[in-house]
């Protein structure tokens, strides 16, 4: 039996509103993980202060090694407030100053086992105006 079941998203990040492909635990986890990142900081109206700080503490900084470092606390943070996440072991990221695009990759231990979000990113922000 199940212990968590997430919705699973399309490829434009829409809702699947069928019971059949629902996703459970280890694959409800790793959902939920990406839905946390993208949810940026200051987008939700009930809580303005929940969400991934992109453009307050990521994108805001240029691309060194100590802002580098930066974002990963950022995102590790986070990951690591995911229900069922136990740990992050490992985050990888890329940033572009250029496009700025970041490109990340985690391992994370869920209450499910491991779980590996490869060449996710969250790139190429569109401009505001």
């Amino acid at each position: 039996m199940s212990v968590i079941t997430y919705l699973r998203l399309d490829a434009d990040y829409d809702p699947v509103f069928d019971p059949n492909v629902a996703l459970t635990d280890l694959q409800a986890v790793e959902q939920a993980i990406k839905t946390r990142i993208l949810l940026f900081e200051g987008e939700w109206f009930e809580n303005l202060n929940e969400g991934t700080p992109m453009f307050q503490d990521i994108l805001a900084h240029q691309a060194n090694p100590a802002n580098l470092a930066n974002m990963e606390l950022a995102l590790t943070a986070r990951i690591s407030g995911t229900p069922y996440v136990a740990a992050v072991l490992n985050i990888t990221i890329t940033f572009n100053p250029v496009t700025r695009a970041l490109s990340y990759s985690a391992t994370v231990q869920s209450v499910f086992g491991q779980v590996k979000i490869d060449n996710f990113s969250v790139g190429a922000m569109a401009s505001l105006g």
